[in-house]
């Protein structure tokens, strides 16, 4: 019993490290909305979406709003156009597509 928890214990950690590469990846790539800036739109948009074995966003959805329409649209446009890292193929047990749910931050002093 101690072995398999050892492997889903590697299994979760290799999980995490993968989504949050997906966050950086999502924070590297993310600008922010012109339109938001000239308006003094800012917030946290939490997206959620899964990854396919290609590294393809899909079934990308808000989950909670910053408050913005603009921030939102962005944040989605944006998850749905990024290309990811394939998921590790040690996460081929089922878990593939890998489901994420990340902040996208909007912060006007940081821009």
């Amino acid at each position: 019993m101690e072995r398999s928890s050892t492997a889903s214990d590697g299994i979760k950690s290799k999980l995490n490290k993968y989504r949050a590469k997906v966050r950086d990846t999502i924070d590297y790539n993310n600008e922010y909305p012109h339109r938001a800036k000239m308006r003094r739109q800012q917030g946290t948009v939490k997206v959620s979406f899964v990854i396919n074995a290609s590294g393809r966003a899909e079934q990308v959805e808000i989950t909670e709003s910053s408050g913005s329409r603009i921030l939102d649209r962005a944040t989605r446009e944006l998850v749905a156009r990024l290309r990811f890292d394939a998921p590790p193929k040690e996460l081929d047990s089922g878990s593939v597509p890998v489901k994420v749910i990340a902040p996208v931050d909007y912060d006007l002093s940081n821009s």
